[in-house]
């Protein structure tokens, strides 16, 4: 085989700003299951435990899902994440 890579992306980076937006499926699903679960953490610890150790464990959990959900989309872009000032269109 060549080094081509056959790989579907789910992500294209936005057009102004730094980050990608959903362009598949596949993206919006993994989008609502990420919020999915961010919210349904926050509200279970919220509603069931009053301490601060569970809390920074909260905060802790909160950090790495989101920054694998960004590892992630990042892989499954179509392009460098960068900072992105738009098109000029005359």
């Amino acid at each position: 085989m060549t080094g081509a890579r056959n790989e579907r992306y789910w992500f294209k980076p936005r057009r102004y700003g730094w980050g990608a937006r959903p362009i598949t499926w596949e993206g919006w699903l993994f989008v609502i299951a990420l919020l999915v679960f961010l919210v349904g953490v926050s509200i279970y610890v919220r509603n069931n435990y009053d301490n601060l150790t569970v809390y920074l464990l909260w905060l802790a959990v909160m950090f790495i899902a989101a920054f694998a959900a960004i590892s992630f989309a990042k892989r499954k872009t179509n392009a460098p994440w960068r900072f992105r000032w738009g098109r000029w269109r005359a």
